[in-house]
């Protein structure tokens, strides 16, 4: 599980994830995030996936990617 810790001290966080070619698979809004890599009640594949996080208050968006493993 893929979570950020106290998170509840910066408000309403977004969290978008998306596939390699560009696919937006999971959006999230709020100050709860925990990612299991379930999207739609499906495991995803194995592979690499990239992440946009914005949290209010900070200059810019953090992303990057993650590896999802099974």
């Amino acid at each position: 599980v893929w979570e950020i810790r106290g998170q509840e001290k910066y408000g309403q966080v977004t969290f978008d994830l998306y596939n390699r070619y560009g696919l937006k698979l999971f959006y999230y809004k709020g100050n709860q995030l925990r990612f299991d890599g379930m999207v739609n009640g499906n495991l995803l594949a194995t592979g690499v996936y990239y992440y946009i996080l914005n949290v209010p208050g900070s200059c810019q968006p953090f992303s990057g990617s993650l590896m999802i493993l099974k």
